[in-house]
């Protein structure tokens, strides 16, 4: 994995839901592998992405900060 970030997108239901955003090098990871790492880990499931997308590259705004605006954009035209 080169990078990863996670935006909460809003939920008609639960008020907000965690959406992950990964940049891989290798072969794209389900949403099962990566609640399967944070079990692993011992995380908190109310902490857990309960979507993963993947992208080229995490938008990053002119000082170098990753871009939350534009991935919860980006989550919000995306189907769930």
């Amino acid at each position: 994995m080169r990078d990863a970030a996670v935006v909460a997108v809003p939920d008609p239901r639960l008020g907000e839901r965690a959406c992950a955003f990964l940049v891989l090098d290798g072969p794209p990871l389900t949403l099962a592998d990566v609640q399967g790492h944070f079990a692993a880990l011992q995380v908190a499931k109310f902490k857990w992405p309960e979507r993963v997308e993947h992208l080229a590259e995490i938008p990053r705004t002119l000082v170098g900060k990753v871009d939350k605006k534009r991935l919860q954009t980006a989550a919000l035209r995306s189907p769930v």
